[in-house]
């Protein structure tokens, strides 16, 4: 049975804050989110429940602190959770990374960074976790009960926009454009760096012509993408990380930024790769949905588009089979007001619409297991909503 479009539960964790991330564990049983407000303080804190909506675990950022909690992510097993964000604007953005222990909230990781913490991601055992933080990739291993820094790579001339980190940890890539203040050298870059023991290895850097707004990669970690500011899509593999296997750009649209991107393979063995793009002077973005071999050379093939009623935001995803692939939109208006939001189930192979729901105001996160049994997605209203199959 499918994924049902009525929510199993949903929640207001602290009203009038919004929701920038959300994470499920693989099985849909443990669900991780951060609160927040972008262009304001508050008391924003990290939260943690079971696949019933009870709450297991609530854990404080800070009293009147800025944005608070900008991205969560919780281990494949459900063992381990993370969270980074920001505390403070004083000149510059004060960052934080926390880790936990996702039973009892207990924190295993409290590190301050000098800039906001822009993602976070962990490894199925949760035994590796990496973040981005203005120019730094930082990477945590878990020792002894706790998490400690073992490693970073500093960019010279680049902000770091997104991570990512395969299954077993082994991987991590990231996407970056260049820092605000530097005027010469690559737009963007997609950097591919394999982990060995504690140590982050000399990464495949591929500079690009422009910056790049978000990178996934695959359960597997063989494949993984990068959605840049032109609308454009790349795509990569094991077989030549330094440069991209293949981009896709659809004819006939005049595109904007490309803030969504998803690349998972599926149980066909092909690659599946799903981005979310704004249109340049519409009210309404696009879906593309793209197929591939799993070996290069590969072309690329259109499977489906979709349009979406607002703007795409980063909630795109798939499940580890590429079964389902999930999106949200919504985006702010010149009056200063926010439009409203919608999430989207989609079959990937197919290209139908499982089910739309519709919100008050727009929404970023939307989070699927890797099990494709559950979905844990929420809004800048402040609500989340868990939804999941009938068998799970």
């Amino acid at each position: 049975m499918g994924i049902s479009s009525q929510p199993v539960w949903t929640t207001e964790p602290q009203a009038s804050y919004q929701i920038n991330s959300t994470a499920i564990s693989a099985n849909g049983q443990v669900c991780v989110l951060g609160t927040s407000q972008e262009y304001g303080n508050g008391d924003f804190s990290v939260f943690c429940y079971n696949q019933s909506g009870t709450l297991l675990w609530q854990d404080k950022i800070g009293e009147d602190i800025y944005q608070g909690v900008y991205w969560v992510a919780v281990s494949g097993n459900g063992q381990f959770a993370a969270a980074g964000g920001t505390l403070s604007q004083q000149g510059t953005d004060t960052g934080f990374l926390y880790a936990y222990d996702s039973a009892t909230g207990k924190r295993l990781l409290d590190l301050q960074t000098q800039s906001r913490v822009n993602q976070v991601a962990l490894s199925e055992t949760g035994e590796t976790l990496i973040a981005v933080a203005g120019n730094q990739l930082l990477l945590c291993v878990l020792r002894n009960g706790q998490y400690q820094l073992t490693d970073q790579y500093i960019y010279t001339d680049q902000y770091c926009q997104s991570c990512q980190l395969s299954a077993d940890g082994c991987t991590a890539v990231v996407a970056t454009t260049r820092s605000y203040d530097v005027t010469e050298g690559a737009a963007g870059t997609v950097g591919h760096f394999p982990i060995y023991g504690d140590k982050l290895q000399s990464p495949a850097l591929y500079q690009a012509e422009a910056g790049l707004q978000r990178v996934a990669i695959s359960y597997d970690g063989t494949w993984w993408a990068a959605a840049s500011h032109d609308g454009k899509a790349l795509a990569f593999c094991l077989e030549l990380p330094t440069h991209p296997a293949w981009c896709y750009q659809p004819e006939d649209f005049t595109l904007s930024v490309a803030y969504a991107i998803a690349i998972q393979k599926g149980v066909d063995g092909a690659v599946y790769l799903v981005y979310g793009v704004n249109l340049a002077e519409e009210s309404h973005g696009c879906l593309f949905a793209v197929k591939s071999a799993p070996s290069i050379p590969c072309t690329p093939m259109a499977i489906w588009q979709k349009s979406t009623q607002y703007d795409p935001n980063p909630g795109v995803n798939m499940d580890s089979q590429a079964i389902y692939v999930t999106a949200t939109d919504g985006q702010p208006e010149k009056s200063g007001q926010e439009t409203p939001g919608n999430f989207y189930l989609i079959d990937v192979q197919r290209g139908e619409t499982c089910w739309q729901l519709p919100t008050s105001l727009m929404n970023w996160p939307m989070a699927i297991s890797a099990d494709a049994n559950a979905i844990f997605g929420a809004s800048d209203n402040g609500r989340a909503y868990y939804w999941s199959s009938s068998e799970g």
